[in-house]
C-alpha cells in the first residue's frame, strides 16, 4: 500500500533578489533540492543564537533531467480567452522581498552537545507600497516564536537515554522553515518552502509546500483564488499530472500512483503548489507518489496550456517579474517576451547536465555540469529582461552566469566563478550570492550583488558575511586587533573563536567564546592558496582547520 501519510507530516513539521543590464543592450537527508540547495548558506542570521554548535545538512538533487514540457508555440494560450497573443502587459512594481534567517541553538548543561536546532525566517519588503502584504509577510514569517521546550525535553531524553560511546553520534534535533522566492510580480507574489524535521531515526522528514499572496491585498491565495473555471482545470491538470510523471518519473514511482494523482484536487486534499516563471508547479512530497529516496516531485503546469482555466493576472505578462526557471520549460510569456525562451538540461553519456539558453534567435551551451543549482528570470520596468543561471561543475565549483534575453536576443553579460544564489532574495536590481571563500576554515561567505552599466557583477558591500564559521581552538598565541583597540594583540591559547566576515582580500573579522571581536590580518599564498599569519602557516596557529570539498 502507497504510504502518502503527507497531513501527519505537516502536523509533525509544524510542531517541531537584476539588474543592470549589459553593455550592449547520522542523520541523512536524501533527494533534497533546494531551498538553499542545501549547499548554500543563507546570508544573515539574527542574533538568537545560544551557542554555535551547528551544522548543515543534505544531499543535492540534479532533478528531472527530461523536459517537463516540450513546448514550440508562443501564445501563451492566449487565445483561449480573447486577449491577444501575449495579452497585454500588467504594469507595476514588483516587491522586493528580504529573507533574513532567525536560528537559536539549545545544547545540554556542559554546551558540549546540540539538543536542538530551530531555523525560521523574517521575511520583509524592502521597497514602498506594499503595507498590506508587508503585514501578512510578518504574521507568516517573523522568525522563532513559538516554545520549543517539548522538542528540547524529547532530545534530552534521546541523548541521556544512549550509551556513553553512543552520545557522539547524537547529532541534535532540527526543525526548519525556509520560503524561498518563487516568483513576484505587481499581482502575486509566491513562495517554495522548505520544512524539515529531525527528531531520531534514520533521516530528516520534510516536505515542500506553497505559500501565495495576493500583493494588494495580502491575502494568502489557496488554488481555487486563482482559477476561474475550477473543475474544467482540476480535470485538465490531472490528466497532464499523470502524462508528465510517467513520462518524466516512471521508475521512481509507486505502482499506485496514478490513483493518487487522479485525486490530487481533491476536497480532503490540501495540494502544495506554486507559482514559477512557467507555471502553476505541483509538488509531491516524499511518500505520496513515490519513497523516500524519489524525493520531492515536480511538474509545473504551464501556463500556456491552463491560462484558460486561469484568472487573468495570474498567467499575462508583466512589466516587472522576478521568478525561478523550471528546467526544459518556457518562460517567455510571463516576461512578455515572443518566441521560446528556456533553459535546457539533457544528461549526457557521463552522467553530466548539458545545460542550454535558448532563445527566440539563438541558443548557447551554458556547460556540463555534475549538479544544476537553480535559475531565475527577471524583467525590469525599462523593458529589458535577464536569465540567471547558477551550476556546479563536480564538488562546489560553482559559477553563476547572466544574460540578457531581451526581444529574443541572447548575450552573456557576465560571469561569476564560485558563485550561487544566496537565500536572502532576488530582485529586480539585486541578487544575493553565495560565494565560495575558503578563508580561516570558513567556506562560505554572502554578499549581495548588483550589475552596473556594463554588465559586470559588483559587490554592495566589502564585507562577506560568514554565518557558519566553523568554531577553531588557538594553539599558538595568535596576532589580532581587537575592536576598539588601537595597536595589535595576542589571543591566548585555549580561546576558541569564528570567523564572521572577511574582505576576501587580506582580512576576517572573528568573534571569540567571550564574545569580544576583532579582526585577523593575513596573507595567501596564490599557488598553494594556503594562508599566513604574521608569516607563519594558518595551520599553526589552531587544532584544526575545517576546510570543506
Amino acid at each position: 500500500m502507497m504510504k502518502r501519510n503527507l497531513k501527519y507530516m505537516a502536523l509533525v513539521l509544524s510542531g517541531s533578489l537584476l539588474l543592470g543590464g549589459c553593455g550592449a543592450g547520522n542523520k541523512q537527508t536524501d533527494k533534497v533540492e533546494f531551498p538553499f540547495p542545501e549547499n548554500t548558506i543563507p546570508a544573515q542570521t539574527s542574533n538568537t543564537e545560544d551557542n554555535s554548535a551547528e551544522k548543515e545538512s543534505a544531499e543535492k538533487n540534479p532533478g528531472n533531467n527530461k523536459s517537463e514540457q516540450d513546448e514550440s508555440d508562443t501564445t501563451q494560450g492566449a487565445e483561449n480567452n480573447g486577449s491577444s497573443a501575449l495579452g497585454e502587459i500588467i504594469e507595476g512594481s514588483a516587491p522586493e522581498i528580504s529573507i533574513v534567517e532567525d536560528k537559536k541553538v539549545w545544547s545540554t548543561e556542559d554546551k558540549s552537545t546540540q539538543l536542538l536546532e530551530v531555523r525560521k525566517s523574517i521575511v520583509t519588503i524592502e521597497n514602498s507600497g506594499f503595507d498590506a502584504l508587508q503585514s501578512a509577510l510578518q504574521e507568516r514569517w517573523n522568525g522563532i516564536t513559538g516554545d520549543y521546550q517539548e522538542n528540547i525535553d524529547m532530545a534530552r531524553e534521546d541523548y541521556n537515554g544512549r550509551a556513553e560511546e553512543d552520545k557522539m553520534f547524537f547529532g541534535g534535533y532540527t526543525i526548519t522553515e525556509q520560503p524561498q522566492l518563487a516568483r513576484s510580480d505587481s499581482s502575486v507574489i509566491s513562495f517554495r518552502v522548505f520544512h524539515g524535521d529531525y527528531s531520531g531515526g534514520a533521516h530528516d522528514n520534510y516536505v515542500y509546500g506553497g505559500v501565495t499572496f495576493d500583493v494588494k491585498t495580502g491575502k494568502e491565495l489557496q488554488l481555487v483564488d486563482i482559477l476561474n473555471n475550477p473543475e474544467g482545470f482540476y480535470d485538465e491538470a490531472a490528466k497532464y499530472l499523470a502524462n508528465r510523471l510517467e513520462e518524466d518519473y516512471n521508475d521512481m514511482l509507486f505502482a499506485d500512483y496514478k490513483d493518487y494523482v487522479a485525486g490530487t484536487f481533491g476536497e480532503d486534499r490540501e495540494v502544495n503548489w506554486y507559482f514559477n516563471a512557467a507555471g502553476i508547479a505541483i509538488s509531491y512530497s516524499p511518500y505520496e507518489i513515490g519513497p523516500y529516496a524519489a524525493g520531492t516531485i515536480e511538474v509545473t503546469l504551464p501556463y500556456s496550456e491552463f491560462s484558460q482555466y486561469i484568472k487573468e493576472e495570474y498567467w499575462a505578462p508583466h512589466s516587472s517579474v522576478v521568478a525561478k526557471v523550471p528546467l526544459n520549460n518556457n518562460i517567455s510569456g510571463l516576461i512578455g517576451e515572443s518566441g521560446t525562451l528556456k533553459l535546457e538540461a539533457v544528461k549526457n553519456e557521463y552522467e553530466l547536465y548539458e545545460v542550454t539558453v535558448v532563445s527566440e534567435n539563438a541558443s548557447e551551451e551554458i556547460g556540463s555540469f555534475g549538479y544544476f543549482g537553480d535559475a531565475y528570470v527577471i524583467r525590469r520596468e525599462d523593458g529589458r529582461s535577464f536569465l540567471l543561471t547558477s551550476s556546479d561543475y563536480m564538488s562546489d565549483d560553482f559559477v553563476m552566469n547572466v544574460y540578457e534575453v531581451t526581444n529574443g536576443g541572447l548575450q552573456k553579460c557576465d560571469e561569476l566563478s564560485g558563485a550561487q544564489f544566496g537565500s536572502s532574495g532576488i530582485g529586480t536590481n539585486k541578487v544575493s550570492c553565495t560565494v565560495r571563500l575558503n578563508v580561516l576554515g570558513s567556506y562560505w561567505g554572502e554578499m549581495v550583488y548588483q550589475l552596473d552599466s556594463n554588465g559586470q557583477l559588483s559587490q554592495v558591500d566589502e564585507i562577506f558575511n560568514i554565518r557558519e564559521g566553523s568554531s577553531m581552538t588557538v594553539m599558538k598565541e595568535l596576532p589580532v586587533v581587537l575592536e576598539g583597540a588601537e595597536s595589535e594583540s595576542k589571543v591566548a591559547v585555549g580561546r576558541k573563536l569564528n570567523i564572521t566576515g572577511t574582505d576576501n582580500n587580506g582580512t576576517a573579522y572573528f568573534r571569540l567564546d567571550n564574545g569580544e571581536k576583532g579582526k585577523i590580518l593575513y596573507t595567501r599564498d596564490e599557488e598553494t592558496n594556503q594562508i599566513f599569519i604574521d608569516g607563519e602557516s594558518e595551520n599553526a596557529y589552531f587544532d584544526m582547520v575545517p576546510y570543506a570539498g
